[in-house]
């Protein structure tokens, strides 16, 4: 069990996890992403941008743009 959780969880407790001990969703990562990166470098960063940045850098060293598709 990791150290910060709250015993009440239980030993079921996904490793990300909301601060209730629910599985996060896609929304609630994507909140989070975007709250801490405004505050660490003044600037959103989206779950899209990440998606973005990686197809570019796949591409870039010359994955194929179908096998990109089928990978994202």
């Amino acid at each position: 069990m990791l150290s910060v959780r709250m015993e009440e969880w239980g030993e079921d407790t996904p490793i990300f996890c909301s601060y209730e001990g629910r599985p996060l969703n896609c929304h609630t990562w994507g909140d989070r992403m975007e709250l801490y990166s405004s505050k660490s470098i003044g600037h959103y960063i989206r779950p899209y941008d990440l998606r973005h940045a990686f197809a570019l850098e796949f591409l870039r060293n010359g994955a194929n743009a179908f096998s990109t598709q089928k990978l994202l």
